[in-house]
């Protein structure tokens, strides 16, 4: 399958079958990354729960010593995010990926060395810096994504992209319970290692094109602040851009919800407890993998502003629904919805910046959207236990999780129009050539 160069890279998408999921997999590139990020994601997940049993059980269970695991993860995506994306405008991208996975998989291995509360400090310290090490690949993967898939590609391809991360977050939460139970937090914490040397060989083998710009052999300090600098004038510049960062914060906070009072809430209103969670996350699974075909059916015949609003919108409902769910079959039909929903929003959401913003500008870009989606995650799950106290009960959580989607979905009809205009425009002239 012929790939394209980074200057004739892919605008956006035309409408397709729902063979284009298996076609796009028969795409080396593509599908290195996309295995070995799944594996890679679903091992965070792993790494994310081990870290969490081990400070909980450190510390008693201590709120600040959680708060302070969450601002780890935060705090580097708001510090150093921008820089991220400028050293991926500027080098090459690959050798940014596989230096960025090798680091990783290093970095969370001294916390296998922590026994008692005094030297917890390893675990944070680890954790920042993953997450520092983070800010530079994220931006590289997605990235790279347009300059790897050929013309009529890039939804498809962002479709599975996110289905995959969808099924690694839940499926991967799921999993880390049980798996910890008979691994324990050190053979967890040992997988996730093992994971990230596993991308960072499967993408050993992808054949990612130059950037269109030749990167800088040297780059000095005063030029990545000017680059860093450039990128929010140009993301200030564009409304349609602002709108995007925004629907995409809100996009995960309903999932982040479920994730960490999923069990809690099933157990106290329905008493199905584990399982019934483990039921809930498989349907949310299926909802990934039918949401991955619809996506690719309707693309084309839909503007994308009304296939992201409606998606947060359907979202938004379904949220609400598993809040006030009487029975369990309307929570697994929730959840399905869900997950049907999410995927074709965030991939709308991503081919929106791929198709809209140049290659040189790309890096910066997707950084700021990898660290809108970091940071509200990590604050939807730190804060997901506050605000059931706040609001007296998980169901309040989930109906204002709910409540706020739905709003966004509405915000992202009105104001993506224009933008969504113009992406079929590109996409005709694109057709013509």
């Amino acid at each position: 399958m012929t790939e394209t160069t980074a200057q004739s890279r892919p605008r956006l998408h035309t409408p397709i079958s729902r063979a284009a999921i298996l076609e796009i997999l028969k795409n080396r590139s593509f599908f290195a990354l996309w295995l070995g990020q799944l594996l890679s994601e679903t091992g965070d997940r792993f790494r994310f729960v081990a870290v969490l049993v081990i400070v909980n059980n450190l510390t008693g269970g201590d709120p600040l010593a959680i708060t302070l695991l969450t601002f780890t993860i935060v705090i580097p995506q708001f510090v150093l995010g921008l820089l991220g994306g400028a050293v991926t405008d500027r080098v090459n991208r690959k050798i940014v990926l596989i230096v960025s996975d090798i680091l990783r998989g290093v970095l969370m291995l001294p916390v296998l060395l922590v026994r008692e509360p005094g030297q917890l400090w390893i675990v944070y310290l680890c954790s920042a810096s993953l997450e520092i090490v983070s800010v530079f690949f994220y931006p590289a993967r997605n990235a790279v994504i347009p300059n790897i898939t050929r013309p009529g590609q890039l939804m498809t391809a962002n479709a599975v992209r996110q289905g995959s991360y969808v099924i690694a977050l839940i499926a991967g939460s799921a999993l880390a319970g049980y798996s910890i139970e008979l691994i324990g937090t050190g053979g967890a914490i040992i997988f996730d290692s093992a994971t990230f040397f596993f991308s960072a060989g499967a993408i050993a083998f992808m054949s990612i094109p130059p950037l269109s710009a030749a990167p800088d052999e040297r780059v000095t300090t005063s030029e990545l602040w000017g680059d860093m600098k450039d990128g929010l004038r140009f993301i200030g510049r564009r409304q349609d851009l602002m709108t995007i960062l925004g629907v995409t914060a809100v996009a995960m906070l309903g999932l982040g919800a479920i994730i960490v009072l999923g069990i809690s809430y099933l157990e106290t209103r329905l008493n199905v407890a584990a399982q019934g969670y483990g039921n809930t996350v498989a349907a949310v699974g299926l909802g990934v993998l039918i949401g991955g075909v619809v996506v690719s059916r309707v693309v084309g015949r839909v503007l994308a502003n009304v296939l992201v609003g409606g998606s947060l919108i359907a979202v938004g409902v379904a949220m609400i629904a598993f809040a006030g769910a009487g029975n369990y079959v309307v929570v697994l039909i929730s959840a399905a919805i869900i997950g049907i929903c999410l995927v074709m929003a965030r991939a709308a959401l991503d081919t929106f910046t791929q198709a809209l913003v140049p290659d040189e500008m790309l890096g910066r870009v997707q950084a700021t959207v990898q660290m809108t989606m970091a940071v509200s995650t990590a604050l939807a799950q730190g804060m997901a236990g506050l605000l059931a106290k706040l609001l007296n009960s998980v169901e309040n959580v989930f109906v204002l999780a709910g409540g706020i989607t739905l709003a966004a979905g509405v915000t992202a009809i009105l104001t993506l129009r224009d933008a969504a205009r113009e992406m079929a425009q590109v996409a005709r002239m694109g057709e013509s050539e």
